[in-house]
């Protein structure tokens, strides 16, 4: 589960439990948006600023399972995938 505490302590919950098991990596990109990886999830979970939830997995080219993601000062997103 990942919580978002904001300054004023509001909470939100994103409860990804039915997707896989604990989650492995968190980069926030340029733009504000979480990429997300979790294990047991073939998916790599992207949260966008108004906390749209999207799952990318082998539609969006990704085939295997996320594994660990790195941003790079250029704005290149690496995501490490365990085929």
């Amino acid at each position: 589960m990942l919580v978002k505490r904001t300054p004023d302590g509001e909470e939100k919950y994103f409860d990804f439990n039915s997707h896989g098991l604990s989650l492995n990596s968190i980069e926030q990109d340029e733009s504000g948006n979480l990429w997300i990886c979790q294990n047991r999830n073939f998916n790599l979970i992207r949260i966008d600023t108004d906390e749209t939830v999207t799952m990318l997995g082998p539609a969006a080219g990704i085939h295997g399972q996320p594994v660990r993601t790195r941003l790079t000062p250029s704005g290149v997103l690496y995501v490490l995938v365990k085929i």
